[in-house]
This record gives structure tokens, C-alpha cells and sequence, in this order.
């Protein structure tokens, strides 16, 4: 389903970007910093994205990068991420409709979503062309980990 090599490689670059795994989420309450949410999903299918149209996702793990840099913002951006019942609004809201986030690493206070972006495609990395990047130069926010 995955290739574990390349899904060792994403957390072996995370570490050393200095990422860290949270498993207790009161951790993030009144901080600030870059996130890659690591996420699930089971089968092959295709989701409409609001603007991006319709794209074919290959079941597998994938990594969306983001940030929060309001003083409170991580915690509530991480809770609204896992919340299954929220408006439809980001490009991640509609692959996590279909998709479940099975880890979550930070750094804190470090601003480096694009930085982290552009890393995984240098290291070859495949990614959703425009997705969670509308904001930015980047090409993609979301990376599959196959």
C-alpha cells in the first residue's frame, strides 16, 4: 500500500528540519509554527477540490504542509483539521472528507512551510500540482508519500 522507504524518508527530513511528533494535542494551545499533518487514505479515489476541480488521488499516505502564526492559531487549525463536522473551505478540508490524519509534527515558532515544500519536491517527491499553495509560489502543500 506504501513504500516504507519513502515514508521514512519524509520523517527523517522532518527530524532533521527539527519536526517534532505531537500525540497530545493541549501542546499546541497559545503557540505558533509550521505543521505537516501525515494522512491516510484507503483507496483510489477521485475528490472535486473547489476550484481545482476533480483529481484522482492513489490511496496511500500523503503530507499536507501548513502553518499558523497567530498567537492560538495552531491549536485551533490542528482541531479543525481533525473535526469531521466544519464548512467546507481550504483544499484540504475536501481530501480530508475521504481521508483520515494519522500523525501530526510541528516545529514551533519557525516559520518554513514553503522551505519544507520545496524540500520534499527536491528529494523527489510527488505532489498535487496547486494544492494548498494559492497563497504562495509554491507548487504544492500536499505530497503523496508513495
Amino acid at each position: 500500500m506504501y513504500s516504507k522507504a519513502t515514508l521514512d524518508k519524509l520523517l527523517e527530513i522532518l527530524a532533521k528540519l527539527g519536526f517534532r511528533e505531537i500525540t497530545n494535542l493541549s501542546e499546541l494551545k497559545e503557540r505558533k509554527g509550521t505543521y505537516v499533518l501525515i494522512i491516510h487514505l484507503e483507496k483510489d479515489t477521485k475528490i472535486r477540490v473547489g476550484a481545482l476541480g476533480e483529481i484522482f488521488f492513489k490511496s496511500g499516505y500523503y503530507a499536507y504542509v501548513g502553518s499558523a502564526f497567530r498567537k492560538g492559531l495552531l491549536y485551533r487549525r490542528i482541531l479543525r483539521h481533525i473535526s469531521r463536522d466544519k464548512r467546507i473551505r481550504w483544499h484540504i478540508d475536501y481530501f480530508l472528507q475521504h481521508a483520515r490524519i494519522k500523525k501530526i509534527f510541528v516545529v514551533f515558532d519557525k516559520r518554513c512551510e514553503c522551505h519544507v515544500a520545496m524540500t520534499l519536491i527536491k528529494h523527489g517527491f510527488k505532489y498535487i500540482p496547486n494544492f494548498g499553495s494559492s497563497d504562495c509560489k509554491c507548487p504544492s502543500h500536499l505530497f503523496h508519500c508513495n
